[in-house]
């Protein structure tokens, strides 16, 4: 999709037309309650609106420059190399209980393409979307860790420089990195234990524990993080390096070993939260979180429901 209206003028028909089509995908892939996360300088992705008033924020002022993956807005950070199409055998495959064709046709098209499913039946969840602007609402019930989420409120005060070696001071949540005009990235500094530091460490750790949490871009359906494709990583790394000055191969494997820990937690911390131990394993395939593509869910939990896997978390 060409994006190479994000730095054109705002009353310019180029602008309009890429905003139109930016909303055309939002509305298709992360609609809620006919709401959707508003990518404006004010409501920092923060707040939600109908398509009427983002367009009105858009065009009353500019689209972030550095959003050139909308990851807020249902696309994978790893582009076609999230197509799930053609399953590796690392994949978990032996997944029971589908429902009937239709569905099933509607799950394909979730693998395939960029469509998380958010939303969200109940009421309840828009309402605390709605009344809780101000603060990091993720998309679907409680699906973010707290720890992750705390991170997410906060600012820290970073370096900031650009493509000329310009350093400035930078006040930023983990939402915003997203925002940073293009060349622009956060100064991390590391230890002698190649360990990052200081603010920009708080920052970093934050924004890879929101990343993992993009299961198009990490799904949660393989049995372990050696069975993830590099493809995956390297270019979810290249991602994170647009935003974060990590240019040497101590910085990425840094950043790759810590996205592993985080991604296995986030898998222990999803069936924690979201089975229940009461229920029968169809009954609990049936309420699965709508974040999560059905075949997805289903198959990682008949894999944490084997004998094998059940001795590892004991």
């Amino acid at each position: 999709m060409d994006k190479s209206w994000i730095t054109m003028s705002r009353v310019s028909p180029e602008y309009e037309k890429g905003l139109n089509a930016f909303l055309d995908f939002a509305f298709a892939h992360t609609i809620v309650k006919g709401k959707i996360r508003c990518a404006c300088s004010c409501c920092g992705f923060k707040r939600w609106h109908t398509r009427e008033v983002v367009y009105d924020h858009l065009i009353c002022t500019q689209f972030p420059h550095g959003y050139t993956i909308w990851t807020f807005h249902g696309e994978s950070l790893i582009g076609d190399a999230s197509n799930t199409s053609n399953i590796s055998q690392d994949r978990i495959t032996d997944i029971g209980g589908l429902p009937d064709q239709d569905q099933m046709q509607d799950m394909v098209r979730e693998a395939v393409g960029f469509n998380r499913n958010v939303e969200i039946e109940a009421n309840e969840f828009i309402d605390e979307v709605e009344s809780t602007v101000h603060g990091f609402q993720p998309e679907g019930f409680a699906s973010i860790p707290d720890d992750v989420s705390k991170q997410c409120n906060k600012y820290w005060k970073v370096d900031i420089i650009d493509e000329q070696g310009v350093v400035r001071d930078g006040r930023l949540k983990v939402l915003e990195v997203w925002s940073l005009p293009a060349g622009q990235r956060v100064v991390v500094h590391f230890n002698a234990e190649a360990q990052p530091v200081g603010n920009a460490a708080g920052l970093l750790s934050g924004f890879l524990g929101i990343v993992v949490t993009e299961v198009n871009t990490f799904p949660i359906s393989y049995r372990s993080w050696d069975k993830v494709p590099d493809s995956y990583k390297e270019a979810c790394f290249n991602s994170i390096k647009a935003k974060f000055c990590l240019d040497r191969d101590i910085d990425k494997h840094f950043v790759i070993k810590k996205l592993g820990k985080n991604w296995r937690n986030y898998r222990v911390f999803l069936f924690g939260r979201f089975y229940k131990v009461e229920k029968t394993r169809e009954q609990n395939l049936e309420k699965y979180p709508q974040f999560i593509p059905f075949d997805m869910w289903a198959a990682f939990v008949d894999y944490r429901l084997e004998q094998k896997t059940k001795v590892v978390f004991l």
